[in-house]
C-alpha cells in the first residue's frame, strides 16, 4: 500500500482502478481477510461505538460499505514512502547503501535491466513505468506452488 495514491490502477494486475475499489477486495477475499459480506463487516463495524462516532462526524452518517472504502482510501493516501535507504542513496547520500546494495543498484541499472521497467524519475520516484508487462508468467493458469515444488527437483529426462 506504500506509495499506492501515485498509482493509476491498483493490485499487481490493475484489476481496481481506484483506491476506493481496492481496499475492499482483501476483506472478501477468501485467503485474506475472508468476510462473508459487506454486511457482515459493516454489523461487525456498527458494533464499535468508536467507529459509529468517527463516521457520524466524518461523514454524518452510520457506517456503510461505501464510506468504508473511502476511509480506507483516505489513510492509504497517506503511507508515502521516501525515505528508505534508496532513497537517499538518490538524494546524494553516498553512505545510505552498504557496498553490496550498491553493486546491486549497479546490477539493477545495468546487466540486470530492471530499470527498463522500474527505471528511477525524480518527477516519479516509484521505480516504475505503471505499465503492465507480459514477464511470461501466465500466472492465472499455472500452479505456482507445484512449479516450485519441481523447481528443486532435477528434470526428468526426456520432459523439458
Amino acid at each position: 500500500m506504500l506509495n499506492a495514491i501515485f498509482f493509476p490502477a491498483q493490485f499487481w494486475d490493475g484489476r481496481a482502478a481506484t483506491l476506493e475499489e481496492q481496499t475492499k477486495m482483501p476483506i472478501l477475499n477468501p485467503i485474506e481477510m475472508g468476510q462473508k459480506s459487506p454486511e457482515a463487516v459493516i454489523a461487525k463495524l456498527s458494533a464499535i461505538p468508536e467507529y459509529v462516532e468517527a463516521f457520524q462526524q466524518v461523514f454524518g452518517h452510520p457506517v456503510n460499505w461505501h464510506d468504508m472504502g473511502r476511509a480506507i482510501a483516505a489513510f492509504e493516501r497517506t503511507r508515502i514512502s521516501g525515505e528508505a535507504p534508496i532513497d537517499r542513496f538518490l538524494r546524494g547520500n553516498e553512505t545510505a547503501l552498504t557496498q553490496a546494495q550498491r553493486r546491486s543498484w549497479s546490477l539493477f541499472n545495468g546487466k540486470a535491466r530492471c530499470n527498463s521497467c522500474h527505471g528511477f524519475n525524480p518527477t516519479m520516484p516509484l521505480f516504475s513505468d505503471n505499465r503492465f508487462h507480459n514477464v511470461g508468467v501466465a500466472a492465472h493458469k499455472a500452479d505456482f506452488a507445484q512449479l516450485a515444488t519441481r523447481a528443486g527437483k532435477p528434470m526428468e529426462p526426456g520432459k523439458h
